[in-house]
């Protein structure tokens, strides 16, 4: 079998591009599968891809052709690359209307997988995705959470539909001993969508009354200048995803308080890596409530951002339950190994 996986753009130098992480990963893993496995992107960066894939896979012997598209009305001007494909694996939006008739013209099953919450803040945004997926219907659509599988079969349900959750690689992000040292973490585009101002916020009351807490930030973003300029604060710039796990190693607690997520794979991958997470109910995060697994406050709520906090830093019990909960629930529940036994049974169903 070969899959044909297609994404807007490849930036594997910052962690905040989640989609890049996933098809990275998922790429590497299927060709360790044998299914051979062709990248089509967006970026113009060939150079620095076609580096990072060929490290990532020089244990295997599979071939890896990338192709890269100026925009949509390129695809269309590649069919014939379509056509060596068995299935079309798409986490881009904006190419859902082409792709839709590449698989049309080539009979090539479309599966497209959205990697982000169908609803967010942003109306246009829900209002565009809904027309994607009502005029273009892929084969098959799958969801990163439930409650975007539950709104698109309530009110759209065009095609078949599953839940296929984020995937956490466990052995790259696993737990370790270390002194509790008040260090917090927000590992996020720095922006209002994201609850960056409102980490901020927060930060600074706990700070005011423990002026050992610390908090370490990475990402980029348009509230920059408040990482810079609040006191306690450490930027650690534009953090890539294999430099991760170290940066979880010199945090005690993830803060996460966005207001719109899918499932954000940072919150996952620090929940593998041992941290406790204080994070919003946004997306499907309450599940982590349900098990236990991570503190969850409502979007905006400020005051319980704080008191959250202040519960990790003074309750040790209460953080060695997070820790052991949430590496137990990413192990039963997004695991490579689990995941890419999903995919290989929805390539198997749709073709």
């Amino acid at each position: 079998m070969k899959a044909c996986l297609i994404i807007d753009d490849m930036n594997l130098s910052d962690h905040n591009y989640g989609g890049t992480n996933h098809i990275h990963d998922l790429a590497v893993s299927l060709q360790k599968k044998g299914i051979e496995t062709t990248i089509f992107s967006f970026s113009n960066n060939e150079e620095k891809i076609k580096a990072a894939f060929t490290n990532a896979l020089s244990n295997t012997t599979a071939s890896f052709p990338i192709r890269f598209f100026k925009n949509s009305r390129s695809i269309l001007k590649h069919v014939a690359y379509f056509k060596e494909c068995d299935i079309i694996h798409s986490v881009s939006w904006s190419s859902i209307p082409a792709l839709r008739v590449v698989s049309l013209k080539t009979k090539v099953p479309f599966l497209f997988h959205s990697l982000n919450s169908l609803k967010t803040p942003n109306a246009g945004s829900n209002h565009y995705k809904k027309i994607m997926l009502s005029l273009f219907s892929p084969d098959h659509v799958a969801f990163c959470d439930r409650n975007s599988q539950r709104s698109y079969q309530s009110e759209i349900n065009k095609v078949s539909s599953s839940y296929l959750p984020n995937p956490v690689d466990t052995e790259l992000f696993y737990p370790v001993q270390k002194r509790f040292s008040n260090t917090f973490l927000f590992a996020s585009s720095l922006t209002k969508a994201k609850g960056f101002h409102d980490v901020i916020s927060a930060f600074e009351r706990v700070h005011a009354k423990y002026k050992t807490v610390q908090l370490l930030v990475a990402g980029k973003g348009s509230l920059l200048s408040l990482a810079k300029e609040t006191e306690g604060v450490t930027y650690l710039g534009s953090i890539s995803h294999a430099n991760m796990p170290t940066v979880f190693n010199k945090a005690d607690v993830l803060l996460n308080p966005s207001y719109f997520e899918g499932f954000s794979l940072t919150v996952l991958e620090a929940l593998s890596a041992g941290l406790p997470v204080i994070t919003t109910a946004v997306g499907g995060h309450r599940i982590l409530e349900e098990e236990h697994s991570a503190m969850i406050i409502d979007s905006g709520d400020i005051d319980s951002l704080e008191a959250a906090m202040f519960d990790i830093i003074i309750n040790k019990e209460l953080r060695l339950k997070l820790k052991r909960n949430g590496r137990n629930f990413v192990m039963k529940n997004h695991s490579w190994s689990l995941i890419l036994q999903r995919v290989s049974q929805l390539y198997e169903q749709i073709c």
